[in-house]
């Protein structure tokens, strides 16, 4: 790909930590701060969002003010997303949770986990999810 280009698909004054395609490559799965009063980098919360892949047509998936929600992960069949989520202090242990790709906050399900979660990754089957707990 020696004559391939970078586009910036995602712009403005935000901060995002976390970018995955959904299966086929139609979606963004983004986490991170957008759109927000407060600059980006003296706010503690993060969100989760879909955009097209061009990166139009942003929308706020999970997130709440006192909350960070991180490491997005689609499943490989795109009817599951699992994320971690936490409040924003600094003494308590985030959240497993999992929910469907279009589902809204009655459709989470919370998975308490005494560890600090990372490198999820889905079953080629959408049934199984596998991290690590550190």
């Amino acid at each position: 790909m020696a004559d391939a280009t970078s586009v910036a698909i995602i712009g403005g004054f935000n901060r995002y930590s976390n970018i995955d395609f959904t299966p086929g490559g139609k979606y963004l799965i983004i986490s991170g701060r957008a759109d927000f009063p407060e600059r980006p980098d003296r706010s503690l919360e993060n969100e989760i969002f879909m955009a097209d892949a061009d990166g139009n047509n942003i929308k706020l998936l999970p997130g709440a003010m006192g909350n960070n929600y991180t490491n997005a992960t689609v499943s490989y069949t795109g009817k599951w997303m699992a994320f971690v989520y936490g409040p924003t202090s600094f003494v308590s242990g985030p959240t497993l949770t999992h929910t469907h790709l279009n589902g809204n906050e009655k459709d989470i399900v919370n998975i308490v986990i005494d560890r600090s979660i990372n490198c999820m990754k889905w079953s080629s089957d959408g049934r199984n999810l596998y991290f690590l707990g550190a």
